[in-house]
């Protein structure tokens, strides 16, 4: 068993989706199989643009979040997420500052 699929059925349900032509579906099947663990989801995001988010509780809140801009998971179940900077930890003028430097610095990388 891989990733709790059996090998032959995983195969199976991935021809099945090739030929339904659903290459969503088939990319979400791929993904999921990818499991990253903490160091290469942390490398990745390292890579990627980021956005700053409000905390959980809400717009009113004096701190921000600062995540990817798409969110990537890890973990054998891919339920950990990758945050750069979490809840209660800069406001939201320095996130802001850190997330353009950043996001310039990716810019100019490609």
């Amino acid at each position: 068993m891989a990733n709790g699929f059996d090998a032959r059925l995983q195969t199976q349900f991935i021809n099945t989706l090739w030929w339904h032509n659903n290459p969503y579906l088939l990319y979400k099947m791929v993904k999921l199989k990818i499991n990253m663990n903490y160091e290469e989801a942390y490398n990745k995001a390292l890579k990627v643009k980021w956005k700053v988010e409000p905390c959980f509780s809400g717009e009113e809140c004096w701190c921000r979040l600062i995540v990817p801009d798409e969110p990537i998971n890890y973990g054998p179940d891919n339920l950990e997420e990758v945050y750069i900077v979490s809840s209660a930890s800069i406001n939201r003028k320095m996130a802001e500052y850190i997330v353009n430097i950043h996001n310039q610095f990716i810019n100019n990388e490609k």
